[in-house]
């Protein structure tokens, strides 16, 4: 009896201490998650949620939040369901700006998406966009 009164205040220090360990843990976020037709100075431009297939590419711009040191995140693009690029992306800090770009062909018009996913497969973000014909067309 007197073991276990000596293990069990053991236990509840172990349990509580890891208890404080699971809730420290940080939270990654896609805090931003944008389209446009290019990056300058590490800023989305020309964002928008619809896109002509006269423009040569599309960028998905990501901006994470909560990371703790080097991390790494993935855009995976879908065109409807089926998924066309999964684009590997390093994160250095608690606020980071990354983006992926995909060049997208004529006859995949219709509806786009991108998945932010971290290393262990947790979707952090997701956003669609429509790519149409060219006005000229």
């Amino acid at each position: 009896m007197k073991i276990v009164k000596m293990i069990l205040p053991v236990l509840f220090f172990l349990i509580a201490i890891s208890a404080i360990a699971e809730e420290a843990k940080p939270v990654i976020t896609a805090a931003e998650v944008v389209f446009c037709t290019g990056i300058e100075e590490r800023q989305p431009v020309g964002a928008n949620s619809q896109f002509f297939s006269s423009l040569e590419r599309v960028f998905c711009f990501t901006r994470i939040t909560g990371a703790a040191g080097e991390t790494k995140i993935y855009h995976v693009w879908y065109f409807g369901e089926d998924k066309k690029a999964k684009v590997e992306l390093n994160v250095g800090s608690s606020n980071w700006r990354t983006w992926s770009s995909k060049r997208i062909a004529d006859k995949c018009s219709g509806a786009w998406r991108v998945d932010i996913v971290l290393e262990d497969g947790q979707v952090i973000g997701s956003r669609e966009f429509i790519y149409k014909p060219s006005i000229e067309d």
